[in-house]
């Protein structure tokens, strides 16, 4: 009996045991087929996101296949928006910017190509580069030009500075004379004030002694003036001034001869005659004056030649003669290179036209103190090589005044400053003797007054 108590009790512990298992494997297949269920809703979900973002032909493309390669661990969908992103950012420097806004950005129409307007931009530049290297080139040039010039100033202003220099070395000693005179002529001025402060001394003394004196003479005085005046307003329409020398008259009409357009004049061997001598025929010696409205020496009313020199007088035909005058007898006759007893000296100085051809020559002031030297006047040369007026000069003959010198440019060549030199010399040398001439109340002819004045047939 205890041996089956023993079998039955092990049977039912298997059959216990074996329900626990049967129960547990049956749960167990339920849970794991919930799990599967779930498992395959998920998978169904996942192939439907799958779907949404890539199918199986895009799936195995090349594209997405070398999006793959190119992920770097990342899934290809975050693959694809990081180069989104990272495009978005290098095109235009955001993102999220979009294919819409990446052509708005670049201004593209539809249908350009990035790549083409990158090609152009990039030409463009090419292109510029070329510009500027080309350019760049011509600056140079410029800059050598320009660097040539700079050295071409230098050289012109280091010469300048030459002249200067030299110029000043030259008047150095004019001023220190000018200086030493200076202070000689304060010392004179010191001597000569306390000398006059001396006289006026001695005068307020002999003032009252004499003022008897001159009160009685006064009225003489007065009378004496009033005749003065008279006689000097006489004197001064026939005298001769220092600067209208050539007033004087030389000789006068003796007789003449109509029918053969000649005269006999007062002058002959004695007083130095010879023929081709010229002299202009006035009414009177008042006749000889200048215009006051033009300036201009009057004309005489006749122009004759001497043409046979005789003992006392002398023959000459009439080269000139003005319209409607007449020549008679005792008209008088003057040139200012002729007298019959001084000889006048004269300087000339300048280029002339004398021949009237329009062209300035100093063969012209050749002719003239030729001229002067067969008229028994004396040309005066130069001293040390330079036009100096002397004391004794009695006329200064001047061509036509040199014109003013041309400023220099500033890239002015060795040989335009000396003659810029040159010109500004001939221009002072005239007028400073010209002034000098006026200062000392020398006679100034001109070629017109020279013609004028001694009858030249050239006019």
């Amino acid at each position: 009996m205890a041996s089956t108590r023993t079998a039955g009790s092990g049977v039912t512990f298997a059959l216990v045991v074996f329900v626990f298992v049967a129960v547990g494997a049956i749960g167990g297949f339920v849970w794991a087929y919930m799990a599967l269920d779930e498992q395959m809703i998920a998978h169904a979900t996942m192939e439907k996101r799958l779907l949404e973002v890539v199918n199986a032909s895009e799936e195995g493309s090349d594209a997405v296949s070398l999006v793959k390669q190119i992920s770097g661990g990342k899934t290809v969908v975050g693959a694809l928006l990081q180069e989104r992103r990272d495009a978005g950012a290098l095109l235009v420097g955001d993102e999220n910017a979009t294919v819409g806004s990446i052509k708005s950005a670049f201004g593209l129409a539809d249908g350009d190509v990035l790549k083409s307007v990158f090609s152009d931009m990039r030409r463009k530049m090419v292109e510029g580069e070329a510009r500027v290297t080309e350019l760049g080139a011509q600056v140079a040039i410029y800059k050598k030009a320009i660097d040539d010039q700079t050295k071409s100033l230098e050289v012109a202003n280091s010469e300048k500075v030459r002249a200067i220099q030299e110029v000043r070395a030259a008047v150095a000693p004019t001023i220190e004379a000018a200086t030493r005179l200076q202070h000689e002529l304060e010392d004179l001025k010191t001597r000569f004030t306390q000398n006059l402060e001396a006289i006026a001394a001695q005068a307020q003394q002999r003032e009252a002694s004499l003022q008897a004196e001159i009160d009685g003479l006064n009225e003489h005085v007065a009378v004496l003036a009033t005749r003065a005046k008279e006689l000097q307003s006489a004197v001064d329409a026939y005298r001769v001034k220092p600067e209208d020398a050539s007033q004087l008259v030389d000789g006068h009409i003796v007789t003449v001869d109509q029918t053969e357009n000649q005269v006999y004049i007062s002058l002959g061997k004695g007083d130095r005659i010879r023929p081709t001598m010229t002299f202009e025929v006035y009414d009177d010696a008042i006749n000889i004056q200048t215009d006051p409205k033009s300036g201009r020496e009057r004309d005489g009313k006749a122009s004759i030649e001497v043409i046979r020199v005789g003992e006392n007088s002398s023959l000459a035909r009439i080269v000139r003669r003005g319209t409607g005058t007449t020549i008679g007898k005792n008209d008088v006759i003057a040139n200012a290179v002729y007298s019959p007893d001084h000889k006048y000296r004269f300087l000339v100085h300048g280029k002339f036209d004398a021949d009237a051809d329009g062209r300035l020559s100093e063969l012209d002031a050749d002719y003239i103190r030729g001229r002067i030297l067969d008229w028994g006047g004396i040309v005066v040369p130069e001293v040390d090589g330079e036009t100096k007026l002397t004391g004794d000069l009695d006329f200064l003959v001047v061509g036509v005044q040199p014109p003013a010198p041309t400023p220099l440019p500033l890239e002015a060549t060795d040989a335009q400053f000396d003659a810029y030199q040159r010109a500004r010399s001939s221009r002072e040398l005239y007028d400073s003797l010209v002034e000098q001439a006026r200062e000392a109340q020398i006679p100034v002819l001109n070629w017109n007054r020279f013609q004028v004045l001694t009858g030249d047939p050239l006019r």
